[in-house]
């Protein structure tokens, strides 16, 4: 089953949503699990609506689509609703975008530790590793994906996708992007 994971501001995992086909979802939510035939409520209204799809291959460009899939988009996007205070994280094995926001994290100025397309590496303990400096914004849910114990960095590699200067409406100031084998 196909995994997307509910987290919170606090970079707390609190739940999932399943995807068994689609139009199957089973959602796991603060201990309670449904059963559902639609996208859950806690994803919808996130992804682009056709009144903006004058922006929609800028969007599909940007996260790597080849056409508007709801799943994958919310596996990318993160999905933040500021309103219900979570957003969402692909569960590995893949390619895992992990949110820069503001608040989250304790930095207030990544751009003193990362540029565009610096290469990252995950260390075996769950910090991020860029430019000789070591990051604490990977969420400790992830840890248990990581299959080899042996050395100080893991085999799990990626890249900064964006920095900003200032953060957006919902405090994003750049996203990383991961792979798990």
């Amino acid at each position: 089953m196909d995994k997307i994971l509910i987290m919170n501001f606090s970079n707390e995992c609190i739940g999932f949503v399943g995807r068994q086909d689609d139009k199957t979802f089973i959602q796991v939510l603060n201990g309670i699990e449904s059963t559902l035939n639609t996208l859950p409520p806690i994803m919808r209204d996130i992804v682009p609506e056709p009144s903006q799809f004058p922006a929609a291959n800028e969007v599909l460009e940007y996260y790597d689509l080849q056409k508007l899939d709801v799943w994958e988009y919310l596996k990318r996007s993160n999905g933040l609703k500021t309103s219900r205070d979570v957003w969402f994280l692909a569960e590995p094995p893949g390619q895992i975008w992990i949110p820069l926001i503001v608040g989250m994290q304790r930095y207030n100025n990544y751009a003193k530790y990362m540029q565009i397309n610096d290469e990252v590496e995950l260390m075996l303990s769950g910090r991020l590793y860029v430019k000789h400096h070591q990051l604490d914004v990977v969420p400790p849910c992830l840890l248990k994906y990581i299959k080899d114990t042996s050395k100080r960095f893991t085999n799990i590699k990626g890249y900064i996708k964006d920095l900003a200067d200032k953060a957006s409406i919902k405090g994003i100031i750049g996203r990383v992007i991961l792979e798990f084998p």
